[in-house]
C-alpha cells in the first residue's frame, strides 16, 4: 500500500424538492470493468432518465478500505433525501456458457427495504435477472452503510466470475445488450420505488 489522496464526487441537478440519492462506488481492484464500470454506466443513464426529478448523485471512493469514502461522507452531514438507490458491484456482469453464449450473472442480488413498493420493485427488476430480497436482515457492500438510515433503500450488488481479477475487462465482463437490459429494468424499478417514497 502507498499513501494517496482521493475524493468523493457529489452533484445535484437543481430540481427543487427532496432529492432521490443515486450512489455508486468509484473504486475497485485493477480495471474493474464489470465490478465498477457497469454500475457507473447505468448510474449515468439513470441520471439522464430522471433529470426531471430532484437528484443527489454521489460516487464514493475508498470502497476497498471498508467503505471509507461513504462512511466519511455520511458522518459529515445530515441526510435529507426521499430514498436511496445504491448501485453496487457487478451490476451488468455476464457469465460465459458453452459455445460462447453469454448471459447476465446469476450471482447478483437486489435488496429493498422500508418501501411500500417492494413488490412492484421486485417485478420491475425481473428482466435484469437479480435475485430479490425484501427487508433483508443483513445488507451487502455499501448497502450496509445506507441501511442505517430510516429511509427507503434499494441496493444492488453482486460478484461476477472476474470479480477482483485482472481479467475484469469490458470485452470479457459485459456487453451493450446486458447494460441496456439492466438499465431499463432498474429505471422501471426506480420509478416505482421513488414514486412510493414521495407518497
Amino acid at each position: 500500500m502507498v499513501p494517496g489522496t482521493t475524493a468523493n464526487v457529489v452533484a445535484t441537478n437543481g430540481v427543487e424538492g427532496m432529492p432521490l440519492l443515486l450512489t455508486t462506488p468509484l473504486t475497485g481492484w485493477f480495471g474493474c470493468a464489470g465490478e465498477r464500470g457497469t454500475g457507473l454506466a447505468v448510474l449515468l443513464e439513470l441520471v439522464e432518465r430522471f433529470a426531471d426529478r430532484p437528484l443527489l448523485v454521489l460516487a464514493t471512493t475508498g470502497h476497498e478500505l471498508l467503505y471509507e469514502g461513504v462512511r466519511r461522507w455520511v458522518a459529515e452531514r445530515s441526510l435529507g433525501v426521499s430514498a436511496i438507490v445504491h448501485v453496487g458491484a457487478d451490476l451488468a456482469t455476464e457469465v460465459h456458457g458453452e459455445g460462447g453464449v453469454r448471459a447476465l450473472a446469476t450471482s447478483r442480488v437486489a435488496f429493498c427495504g422500508r418501501s411500500t413498493a417492494a413488490a412492484g420493485v421486485g417485478r420491475a427488476l425481473e428482466p435484469g435477472g437479480w435475485a430479490f430480497r425484501e427487508d433483508p436482515a443483513a445488507w451487502l457492500g455499501e448497502g450496509e452503510v445506507w441501511s442505517g438510515f430510516d429511509v427507503p433503500l434499494l441496493s444492488l450488488t453482486g460478484a461476477g466470475p472476474w470479480f477482483h481479477t485482472r481479467e475484469d475487462t469490458p470485452a470479457v465482463s459485459t456487453s451493450p445488450q446486458s447494460l441496456a437490459t439492466v438499465a431499463d429494468a432498474l429505471a422501471d424499478a426506480v420509478v416505482a420505488f421513488d414514486d412510493a417514497a414521495r407518497g
